[in-house]
Protein backbone atom coordinates (compact mmCIF):
# COMPACT_ATOMS: atom_id res chain seq x y z
CA UNK A 1 0.00 0.00 0.00
CA UNK A 2 1.68 3.13 -0.76
CA UNK A 3 1.11 6.11 0.95
CA UNK A 4 3.36 9.68 1.25
CA UNK A 5 2.66 10.64 4.24
CA UNK A 6 4.01 7.52 5.29
CA UNK A 7 7.05 7.98 3.39
CA UNK A 8 7.76 11.56 4.29
CA UNK A 9 7.57 10.26 8.07
CA UNK A 10 9.82 7.55 7.59
CA UNK A 11 12.21 9.51 5.51
CA UNK A 12 12.44 12.24 8.49
CA UNK A 13 12.47 9.90 11.27
CA UNK A 14 15.64 8.03 9.50
CA UNK A 15 17.04 11.29 9.04
CA UNK A 16 16.60 11.92 12.86
CA UNK A 17 17.31 8.58 13.98
CA UNK A 18 20.55 9.15 15.52
CA UNK A 19 19.14 11.68 17.85
CA UNK A 20 15.96 9.33 18.85
CA UNK A 21 18.83 6.86 19.49
CA UNK A 22 20.39 9.19 22.34
CA UNK A 23 17.14 10.18 24.05
CA UNK A 24 16.76 6.01 24.16
CA UNK A 25 20.04 5.58 25.82
CA UNK A 26 18.96 8.48 27.83
CA UNK A 27 15.70 6.50 29.37
CA UNK A 28 17.44 3.58 29.64
CA UNK A 29 19.89 5.14 31.94
CA UNK A 30 17.11 7.18 33.74
CA UNK A 31 14.86 3.92 34.69
CA UNK A 32 18.15 2.23 35.06
CA UNK A 33 19.34 4.45 37.92
CA UNK A 34 15.71 4.60 39.04
CA UNK A 35 15.65 0.67 39.38
CA UNK A 36 18.98 0.73 41.21
CA UNK A 37 18.02 3.14 43.80
CA UNK A 38 15.12 1.24 45.02
CA UNK A 39 16.31 -1.75 45.00
CA UNK A 40 14.45 -3.68 42.48
CA UNK A 41 16.67 -5.97 39.93
CA UNK A 42 16.25 -5.78 36.30
CA UNK A 43 18.36 -5.98 33.21
CA UNK A 44 16.81 -2.60 31.39
CA UNK A 45 17.44 -2.06 27.80
CA UNK A 46 16.39 0.44 25.08
CA UNK A 47 16.00 1.18 21.21
CA UNK A 48 15.21 3.39 18.66
CA UNK A 49 12.76 1.98 16.50
CA UNK A 50 14.47 0.87 12.79
CA UNK A 51 13.15 2.96 10.01
CA UNK A 52 12.31 -0.60 7.72
CA UNK A 53 10.26 -2.07 11.09
CA UNK A 54 8.37 1.55 11.57
CA UNK A 55 7.19 1.62 7.91
CA UNK A 56 5.74 -1.97 8.19
CA UNK A 57 4.55 -1.11 11.40
CA UNK A 58 2.47 1.86 10.01
CA UNK A 59 1.73 -0.06 6.84
CA UNK A 60 -0.31 -2.88 8.97
CA UNK A 61 -1.87 -0.46 11.05
CA UNK A 62 -3.19 1.52 8.10
CA UNK A 63 -4.00 -2.35 6.48
CA UNK A 64 -5.84 -3.72 9.38
CA UNK A 65 -7.81 -0.51 10.44
CA UNK A 66 -8.74 -0.14 6.43
CA UNK A 67 -7.88 3.97 6.79
CA UNK A 68 -4.88 5.88 4.88
CA UNK A 69 -2.83 8.10 6.94
CA UNK A 70 -3.76 11.77 5.53
CA UNK A 71 -0.57 13.35 7.44
CA UNK A 72 2.92 13.28 9.09
CA UNK A 73 0.51 14.88 12.09
CA UNK A 74 -1.98 12.16 11.91
CA UNK A 75 1.07 9.46 11.72
CA UNK A 76 2.54 11.47 14.70
CA UNK A 77 -0.24 11.14 17.05
CA UNK A 78 -0.48 7.19 16.61
CA UNK A 79 2.74 5.95 16.94
CA UNK A 80 3.86 5.71 21.04
CA UNK A 81 6.98 3.65 20.64
CA UNK A 82 9.53 5.58 18.24
CA UNK A 83 11.58 5.11 21.40
CA UNK A 84 10.71 1.82 23.74
CA UNK A 85 12.60 0.49 27.00
CA UNK A 86 12.11 -2.70 28.28
CA UNK A 87 12.57 -3.89 32.63
CA UNK A 88 12.76 -7.32 32.31
CA UNK A 89 12.48 -7.98 36.20
CA UNK A 90 14.27 -10.52 38.28
CA UNK A 91 11.43 -10.41 40.63
CA UNK A 92 7.62 -10.24 39.00
CA UNK A 93 6.23 -8.74 42.15
CA UNK A 94 8.36 -5.70 42.13
CA UNK A 95 6.06 -4.59 38.57
CA UNK A 96 3.30 -3.26 40.86
CA UNK A 97 5.96 -0.78 42.00
CA UNK A 98 6.91 0.09 38.46
CA UNK A 99 4.37 3.24 37.37
CA UNK A 100 4.39 5.09 40.83
CA UNK A 101 8.06 4.98 40.29
CA UNK A 102 7.94 5.98 36.51
CA UNK A 103 5.63 8.58 37.61
CA UNK A 104 8.48 10.33 40.06
CA UNK A 105 11.12 10.83 36.98
CA UNK A 106 8.63 11.08 33.95
CA UNK A 107 5.07 11.95 32.73
CA UNK A 108 2.98 9.42 32.39
CA UNK A 109 0.37 10.41 29.64
CA UNK A 110 -1.80 7.62 28.69
CA UNK A 111 -2.49 4.96 31.04
CA UNK A 112 -0.80 1.38 31.45
CA UNK A 113 -1.87 -2.03 28.93
CA UNK A 114 -1.91 -5.26 30.23
CA UNK A 115 -0.79 -7.92 27.65
CA UNK A 116 -2.91 -10.20 27.39
CA UNK A 117 -5.85 -8.42 27.99
CA UNK A 118 -7.45 -9.43 30.97
CA UNK A 119 -10.96 -10.90 30.34
CA UNK A 120 -13.93 -10.75 32.56
CA UNK A 121 -13.59 -13.71 35.52
CA UNK A 122 -9.75 -13.56 35.37
CA UNK A 123 -8.97 -12.29 38.67
CA UNK A 124 -11.49 -14.03 40.66
CA UNK A 125 -9.80 -17.38 38.88
CA UNK A 126 -6.45 -16.17 40.15
CA UNK A 127 -7.73 -15.25 43.66
CA UNK A 128 -9.51 -18.59 43.96
CA UNK A 129 -6.04 -20.10 43.42
CA UNK A 130 -6.56 -21.77 40.16
CA UNK A 131 -3.78 -22.85 38.69
CA UNK A 132 -4.92 -23.58 35.56
CA UNK A 133 -7.28 -20.41 35.14
CA UNK A 134 -6.40 -19.79 31.72
CA UNK A 135 -8.03 -22.88 30.26
CA UNK A 136 -11.33 -21.89 31.57
CA UNK A 137 -10.81 -18.47 29.59
CA UNK A 138 -9.09 -18.68 26.99
CA UNK A 139 -9.52 -21.25 23.66
CA UNK A 140 -7.15 -23.03 22.54
CA UNK A 141 -4.57 -22.54 25.70
CA UNK A 142 -4.37 -26.28 26.18
CA UNK A 143 -2.76 -26.97 23.10
CA UNK A 144 0.11 -24.52 23.47
CA UNK A 145 3.13 -24.99 26.14
CA UNK A 146 3.73 -21.39 26.35
CA UNK A 147 0.79 -18.93 26.40
CA UNK A 148 2.33 -16.10 25.15
CA UNK A 149 3.63 -12.86 25.66
CA UNK A 150 2.76 -11.08 28.86
CA UNK A 151 3.40 -7.63 30.03
CA UNK A 152 2.37 -4.27 31.21
CA UNK A 153 3.13 -1.28 28.72
CA UNK A 154 3.34 2.12 30.14
CA UNK A 155 3.32 4.93 27.98
CA UNK A 156 6.00 8.38 29.32
CA UNK A 157 7.78 11.56 28.43
CA UNK A 158 10.51 13.13 29.93
CA UNK A 159 9.86 16.08 32.77
CA UNK A 160 12.29 17.80 30.69
CA UNK A 161 13.03 16.84 26.84
CA UNK A 162 16.58 15.68 26.54
CA UNK A 163 16.45 17.04 22.94
CA UNK A 164 16.15 20.41 21.25
CA UNK A 165 16.28 18.53 17.64
CA UNK A 166 13.25 16.54 18.82
CA UNK A 167 10.00 17.25 20.52
CA UNK A 168 9.39 15.47 23.64
CA UNK A 169 8.63 11.90 22.06
CA UNK A 170 6.25 9.12 23.47
CA UNK A 171 8.12 6.05 25.08
CA UNK A 172 6.78 3.16 25.79
CA UNK A 173 8.22 1.25 28.44
CA UNK A 174 7.53 -2.78 29.32
CA UNK A 175 7.97 -4.38 31.53
CA UNK A 176 7.98 -8.18 32.27
CA UNK A 177 9.70 -10.79 33.61
CA UNK A 178 13.37 -11.54 33.13
CA UNK A 179 11.76 -15.24 31.75
CA UNK A 180 9.40 -13.21 29.60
Amino acid sequence: MDNQAIDIFVDQYARDREEYVRIAEAVREKIKRILDSNGIMAIVTARAKKPDRLKGKLERIQRDNQQVFSSVEEIQESIHDLVGARIALYFPGDSEKIASLLSLDFQCYKNPKSFPPKVPGFDDLVAEGCTAHKRKIYPGYDSRRFDGYHATHHYIRFQTPPSDKIPNPDIEVQVASVLM
